[in-house]
């Protein structure tokens, strides 16, 4: 019998008019055909030029030495990015800086990039020429690099308007110094230029200070800055700035802004069921504002991989490897609930659509533009959750996954993949479904009939998502419940049967110490002698045990403990023992602070161990 086997389930089955809702970060879809730009016999308007321009050049990716003017507001190199479909109508907007005279510009992936619903086929540049009035449909643009899992892209200028080829060289572009993001300190001012969508149609000025750092799996150092400023979503891709007029980070990630306002409604659905998704259709809100910047120093590679791009004006977009999969501890904390469905234990219930069979949770959606939901209690607070899943049968264009923050049948957030491909984040707050995350394609699901794995690890305001091992997408949610129930979800669109079955929920705390396996001896006794060993249940003289105020380091239950107090230091003990050939093992974990650090062993002939947390340690060192 499981854990909670005591708890009622709750099953739902709802009608849903469309779960989908598109990106983060962009402006809303254009339903009044006077406000579209037209790309065609649109006036080319070029920001003003002075002889003394200087001659085009691609801007160094390394950070700018002489410090411009000071309060400079560089708005000639911010632009609004439309994408334009196959009948060069208007997708969506979202904001870029020009980094390069030759006509290199900076955004997000996800302004440029096709979504699940719509196929994007040009990009059109619009150019700031004065403040108060509206940008100029000025360029047609393509897409040189991407790096998806930074949400991060370069395009560059290929055409005018009417699609002409133009030589990138002769361009003279207003491009934006880059400053050094890593340089950027607490409180220091931050400033926000871009197209938010929302409140006109001229670009928007919003400041603010540096409000903190978050790191992420997979990316070193700094991931997010943190700002105070109020970021309207269509800034994606825009500018942040400081004092000096440097681009120092890029509007990314959307966050919950702390109110319920919506900043973007999208056509998706056949809401009207005529057989067509149009104008007719209701839209979908979706929205928050953005509450943090990717740094500058993160995009730097992806420049230097497009400006080694030759000019090819048919030229592929040139992807970034997928990053490899981060594997998790075996027991990264204490289990709270596991269920593999070999029996039914009555913790979730069945009904029409719901069934335990097969050793599986099975969900059957058999009505076109439907959902079907079975949650559990209790309520958790940092939770770490995963469940696989398969297709067993329908369309692909489906969704499924994980429900979390189960407040009552009107709250909640869910986090879905689909069979063709992508995933995306909601929520559900008050009956009205709004996006924290777009439909974003990822090449770590598995599609078709195939296995994967979600997971949504959720620490304080901080919510983590990972698809088959590897995290894909974060946010934080500052105003969001602190607890709430977790369930499973599975949603049909336009055609109904859309079968999915689960497996292998398992519930944990999160960030625990890795379990470590009993000692294995690797060589006969007979080949090694045994140079030095300590298990640390007295000092070992030869040990540098010397603190001070930035590391300390002594022996406490038989573990030697050093603890690392200033962020960004390392920090470690050496050994007067000077082996050659050797064979070297440690035990160590965590004892407390942040999962941002690093810690283990250095070779350099005395042998070391270094860290960023507080760690402990037994040493054993073998020679060959």
């Amino acid at each position: 019998m499981n854990k909670f086997s005591s708890y009622k389930p709750v099953v739902i089955l709802l009608f849903l008019a469309s779960l989908i809702s598109l990106a983060c970060g962009l402006g809303g879809r254009l339903t009044n055909k006077d406000q579209t730009p037209t790309p065609s016999g649109a006036t080319i308007a070029t920001p003003a030029q002075t002889s003394d321009t200087p001659a085009p050049q691609a801007a160094n990716v390394e950070p700018t030495t002489a410090l411009p003017v000071a309060n400079r507001l560089p708005i000639e190199s911010v632009v609004q990015i439309w994408t334009l479909d196959e009948n060069d109508e208007t997708l969506w907007s979202g904001s870029g800086s020009v980094i390069s005279p030759d006509g290199y510009i900076l955004t997000n992936a996800h302004v440029v990039m096709s979504d699940k619903y719509f196929n994007v086929e040009d990009l059109l540049v619009s150019m700031t020429v004065k403040d108060d009035e509206p940008p100029q449909p000025t360029y047609r643009a393509e897409t040189v690099t991407v790096d998806e899992n930074l949400d991060l892209a370069i395009i560059r200028v290929i055409a005018d308007v009417d699609g002409n080829p133009l030589d990138p060289k002769s361009l003279n572009l207003p491009a934006m110094p880059l400053g050094d993001s890593d340089k950027a300190n607490l409180g220091m001012e931050l400033r926000i230029l871009g197209y938010p969508g929302i409140g006109g149609e001229t670009i928007t000025l919003t400041s603010g200070e540096v409000a903190g750092f978050t790191g992420e799996t997979g990316v070193k150092g700094r991931a997010y800055i943190k700002t105070s400023a109020t970021i309207a979503g269509g800034n994606s891709g825009g500018a942040g700035i400081d004092e000096y007029g440097q681009l120092i980070g890029v509007p990314t990630q959307l966050g919950n802004g702390g109110d319920a306002e919506i900043v973007d409604c999208r056509v998706l659905a056949d809401t009207n069921q005529d057989g067509v998704v149009d104008d007719s259709d209701a839209c979908v809100p979706t929205g928050g504002f953005i509450n943090a910047l990717r740094p500058i120093n993160l995009a730097k590679p992806l420049i230097e991989q497009a400006y080694n791009t030759e000019y090819a004006i048919a030229a592929e977009p040139t992807a970034t490897p997928e990053r490899s999969p981060i594997s998790l501890p075996e027991n990264p904390g204490e289990v709270l609930f596991q269920d593999d469905f070999s029996t039914d234990h009555e913790d979730w219930g069945v009904a029409k659509g719901i069934t335990i069979e097969g050793g599986q949770f099975n969900l059957l959606v058999d009505q076109p533009s439907n959902y079907v939901w079975s949650t559990i209690g209790p309520n958790y607070t940092d939770v770490d959750f995963q469940v696989d899943t398969e297709k067993l049968g329908g369309p692909d264009d489906n969704s499924f996954g994980q429900v979390f923050r189960f407040q009552d049948q009107q709250n909640f957030y869910t986090f879905e993949i689909s069979s063709d491909g992508y995933y995306t984040v909601n929520k559900y707050e008050n009956s009205v479904w709004s996006n924290l995350i777009d439909w974003t394609a990822s090449p770590l699901i598995n599609q078709g009939q195939a296995h994967n794995q979600v997971s949504t690890i959720i620490q304080g305001s901080y919510y983590t998502f990972l698809i088959n091992g590897v995290q894909v997408d974060s946010i934080s949610l500052e105003e969001g419940p602190d607890s709430g129930g977790i369930g499973l979800i599975a949603s049909s669109y336009a055609e109904p049967n859309v079968n999915i079955g689960f497996d292998n929920v398992l519930v944990r705390t999160p960030g625990g110490a890795r379990e470590i396996a009993p000692s294995v001896e690797k060589y006969p006794p007979a080949a090694v002698d045994i140079i030095y060993q300590d298990d640390f249940s007295s000092p070992d003289p030869g040990w540098n045990w010397d603190s001070d105020d930035s590391v300390k380091r002594n022996i406490e239950g038989g573990e030697f403990l050093m603890e690392v107090v200033d962020p960004q230091t390392d920090a470690w003990a050496t050994h007067i023992t000077a082996p050659a050939d050797v064979v070297i093992e440690v035990e160590a974990h965590k004892v407390s602070g942040p999962d941002m650090n690093n810690f283990g062993m250095i070779i350099d002939k005395n042998f070391l161990f270094v860290g960023r947390s507080i760690l402990s340690a037994v040493l054993c060192v073998k020679e060959i």
